[in-house]
Formats: structure tokens, C-alpha cells, sequence
């Protein structure tokens, strides 16, 4: 089974000395100003793709809440960002999303060896769904343009297998046994947002081995053959976590292997 390629990294260069931005950051706003701008690149670069899209509630609900400051300071602190250059003005002011030039150059290393690249910024509009809007908008058929009834327009061939939504695409290659992706990046994948919510706030600061946790979860749901869904998969993902935050010790590969490891992140 080929390894799932990895979108996103476990840590970023820090450096000791700051320019001017920083200085008016946290001139500006104090600890708050320099406590969210570390915060949110660590956010940034464990997200998938490393952008964080505001429009999507749970996520602007989630980083309030990680960045632990008031939604009206926070607003006031991104907007400065934007405008000093430290975040992408035109993705955050124009699309609400959150992404840092400066985070992606720095972690590039960590991409030398891997097959994926990060996104370009036209890439990150087409993945959350702005450019077509935006062409939409831009671009609306004229009444010249509209075919006068459905015998002037040929009727498009359409393929079973492209009409399925995702979710579902997903069960058909299951049963077909050609899904080539484990539980948990599957879940990560799919439905960042929820995943955020629904494991991440949750459970993750408990899991005291998290790269363990994931292996044995993948295992579990591979032996159970459940159907890869997001209803079934996170209903046993909350189970497992439970279950395993309770029991930890008695899986802890300390001690089975008689020596600490260092846990990366899920």
C-alpha cells in the first residue's frame, strides 16, 4: 500500500531575532500580538495544505478558541497582519483564508523528499471553491448566450462513477477493495473541519503517544472492515479515543519497548 503523502509539517523554523512587523504586533497588542502570530503558524503549519479557511464556521470558532484572545482582537490582529504583509492580504481581506508566504518558504526543506508540493494561492481558491465563484460573478451569461429550449443545447454523456459525491465514491471503491487510504488520513482529508472539532479539541491533548494511537486506530478499523464514511468512522474514532485516553498505560510502546520515543503528531 502506498504511503499516504503528507500535506502538512511538525514544525517550523523560529527565529530569535524579529523585524518591524513583529515589533508593531506586539507593540501594538502585547503578549496577545505575539502569542497569536506563533500560534497561528503553528496552526498553519500542522493545517492541511497549510491555510486555514475562515468561512467555514467551526474553523473561525476553533481558532478563537486555540488562540485564546476575543474575537474582536483577534479580527484587529489579522487584519494587521494582512496588511503588514505577514498573511496574504488579498486571500484574507477578499476570501477569508489565512495563509502565510512566509511559513511555506520556511518549511520547503520538508518538502525536497516528497512527491506533493504545497499550494499556489491559485490553487488554494480552486481547492476551497473561490475561483469558480469568483469566475461566476465575474463572468454571467448573457440572455444572448442562452439556448432557447433543450433541443438547442446537445445533452452531456455523464459517467456514473464522476456523479458520485465523495462520500459515497468512497464506499464504492471500498467494496471494490481499492481504497488506498487509511482511516485517519482519510478523515483528516475529507473533513478537516470536523476532524478539528470532533478529535482534535477533544481528544487530542490526552492521547499522551499519538503516532502509536494512530496505527493501532487504522489497524482496528482495517480488521472491522468498517465502510469508510464519516458517520461510522467518527462514531468509532470517539469510541476508540475514549477507550484509549482510559487505558493508555497498559498501550504505552514504552512499556512494551522499554525505551521513550518521541511522539509526532497525528
Amino acid at each position: 500500500m502506498a504511503r499516504e503523502q503528507r500535506h502538512d509539517v511538525d514544525y517550523f523554523p523560529h527565529d530569535c531575532n524579529h523585524g518591524r512587523k513583529m515589533f508593531y504586533i506586539e507593540t501594538k497588542y502585547g503578549n496577545d500580538g505575539y502569542a497569536v502570530w506563533f500560534k497561528l503558524l503553528e496552526r498553519l503549519g500542522s493545517a492541511n495544505y497549510h491555510f486555514i479557511d475562515l468561512e467555514e464556521t467551526t474553523n473561525w470558532m476553533f481558532i478563537i478558541a486555540f488562540l485564546k484572545v476575543e474575537e474582536s482582537t483577534l479580527k484587529e490582529i489579522l487584519s494587521d497582519l494582512a496588511k503588514l504583509g505577514a498573511i496574504n492580504q488579498n486571500l484574507y481581506e477578499n476570501h477569508q483564508i489565512i495563509y502565510s508566504e512566509k511559513l511555506v518558504k520556511s518549511v520547503e526543506d520538508a518538502y525536497k523528499k516528497r512527491k506533493s508540493q504545497p499550494l499556489s494561492i491559485d490553487e488554494i481558491l480552486v481547492k476551497t471553491k473561490r475561483k469558480k465563484k469568483q469566475s461566476a460573478a465575474e463572468t454571467p451569461q448573457s440572455a444572448a448566450e442562452t439556448p432557447k429550449n433543450d433541443t438547442d443545447t446537445p445533452k452531456k454523456t455523464t459517467n456514473p462513477v464522476e456523479s458520485i459525491p465523495k462520500e459515497k465514491e468512497s464506499k464504492v471503491k471500498d467494496r471494490k477493495g481499492e481504497r488506498n487510504a487509511r482511516a485517519i488520513p482519510f478523515l483528516k482529508s475529507e473533513y478537516p473541519q470536523r476532524w478539528e472539532t470532533d478529535f482534535m479539541m477533544k481528544y487530542s491533548r490526552q492521547i499522551q503517544e499519538p503516532k502509536k494511537f494512530a496505527q493501532d486506530f487504522n489497524d482496528t478499523v482495517d480488521q472491522e472492515g468498517l465502510e469508510f464514511t464519516d458517520k461510522i468512522l467518527f462514531a468509532r474514532l470517539g469510541k476508540y479515543a475514549r477507550n484509549w485516553i482510559q487505558n493508555q498505560d497498559k498501550y504505552s510502546s514504552k512499556n512494551q519497548n522499554n525505551e521513550v520515543k518521541a511522539a509526532p503528531r497525528i
